[in-house]
């Protein structure tokens, strides 16, 4: 596939450039894609935890050596 030759051919700082136009371009054409289900109940989930401040993850970290 033709593609696969570019993709082949690009160094790797532009292959996250190429990413980003792609995902631009698919919001821009189909602004009515939804999000699967299973996204928003990680979401959800999220939402109901209590966040961590880093310096008990770093503490917790630390300790683990």
């Amino acid at each position: 596939m033709q593609l696969e030759l570019l993709l082949e051919k690009m160094d790797t700082e532009k292959k996250p450039e190429m990413l980003e136009s792609v995902w631009d371009s698919l919001y821009q054409e189909n602004s009515d894609i939804l999000s699967p289900s299973w996204h928003k109940e990680v979401l959800e989930k999220r939402e109901d935890e209590t966040p961590t401040s880093w310096e008990s993850v770093k503490k917790e970290l630390l300790s683990e050596d």
